[in-house]
């Protein structure tokens, strides 16, 4: 069968340039050669729209499918009980667990890493402590803090922002347990003091679990939208910040001992990779270690109700803990500028 195919072809090849030849010895010119075979090319261009037409057609029918399927939650759930079993059948063979910490599976070689620099550095090295103000302009966020990679507080940035109050455990449980809005995110990152399984069963027993200090991401584009209307932009973010879409929430709880005034939860690292990050203290108050990338010394302060911390992350990190009594609720977001 191939070998017949193969010598039709040949015989064509041949008869068309036998014709291309006659043509030429008639005195045709390549306009009139090509006016001449215009019957066969405009066959095979229609063959080939026709062809690809109907492939673009059963695409779009494969891809209308599987959005049919994914959006279907029984389909959904099976797709990824499959894929999880497949993912266990492949292990003998090959253990692509390895992959699951990499965050770039190809390397890029032209690819360099930020990292902090002598630059970056020397400012922190002269600053003792985390400053305290309120009307912060632009130009002085810019220059006096973003730029010198300094943190600061503002302690009027959430005036007029009252849709946060509404925020509690109890909001919590409502939200993340019952909204489906926002039950995506439970699947986010979501770290704790006191190593609960999951979000959901950590927000089920949050009135109960003592002492704690927690911290999870609104990761998912509706649940990032939806939890947008407790906070705005902050008034001292200068325009050259572009705002994050992800937000986060930090919770702590305090139980105190016989002691009055001795801690004896855990404290919690909170890490971001944008340039800017801020934190709005909401209710309660907790301490904060700010670790420095420079080798700066470590600076420490307890954010009030109605404070925002603003640090650049290139430099800065922080560790927090609930004190006092009560619910702690603090909420932030981050952003980033070249």
């Amino acid at each position: 069968m191939k070998d017949s195919r193969e010598s039709r072809l040949k015989d064509l090849d041949s008869q068309l340039k036998h014709a291309v030849n006659i043509c030429t010895t008639s005195g045709f010119n390549p306009t009139k050669i090509s006016e001449c075979a215009e019957p066969v090319i405009s066959w095979v261009i229609k063959k080939r729209r026709r062809k690809t037409l109907q492939r673009l057609l059963c695409l779009s029918l494969v891809v209308v499918i599987i959005a049919i399927l994914w959006g279907n939650e029984n389909c959904y759930r099976w797709v990824c009980i499959g894929c999880k079993l497949l993912q266990l059948k492949l292990l003998p063979y090959w253990d692509w667990t390895t992959l699951y910490d990499v965050n770039c599976v190809i390397s890029n070689p032209y690819y360099v890493v930020e990292a902090v620099t002598p630059e970056d550095c020397k400012w922190c090295q002269q600053y003792p402590d985390v400053h305290r103000l309120t009307n912060l302009s632009h130009d002085v966020m810019t220059n006096e803090y973003l730029l010198k990679q300094l943190p600061v507080i503002i302690t009027d940035a959430r005036e007029g922002q009252s849709a946060s109050e509404n925020l509690s455990f109890k909001a919590f449980q409502k939200m993340y347990l019952e909204e489906n809005v926002y039950r995506d995110c439970l699947s986010c990152r979501f770290v704790s003091s006191i190593g609960s399984s999951s979000m959901a069963d950590f927000l089920k027993s949050i009135s109960e679990s003592g002492s704690f200090n927690a911290h999870w991401f609104n990761c998912q584009f509706k649940c990032m939208k939806a939890f947008r209307k407790f906070y705005q932009r902050p008034y001292f973010i200068p325009p050259m910040v572009g705002s994050s879409d992800e937000n986060f929430v930090l919770v702590g709880q305090e139980e105190k001992t016989e002691n009055d005034g001795d801690y004896i939860s855990t404290a919690q690292s909170f890490m971001r990779s944008d340039s800017i990050a801020w934190l709005t203290q909401i209710t309660g108050q907790f301490h904060i270690t700010l670790h420095s990338e420079c080798g700066c010394r470590t600076m420490e302060e307890t954010l009030q109700e109605g404070d925002t911390l603003a640090y650049t992350s290139k430099t800065w990190w922080f560790t927090y803990q609930a004190v006092g009594e009560g619910e702690v609720i603090a909420i932030g977001s981050s952003g980033d500028w070249d």
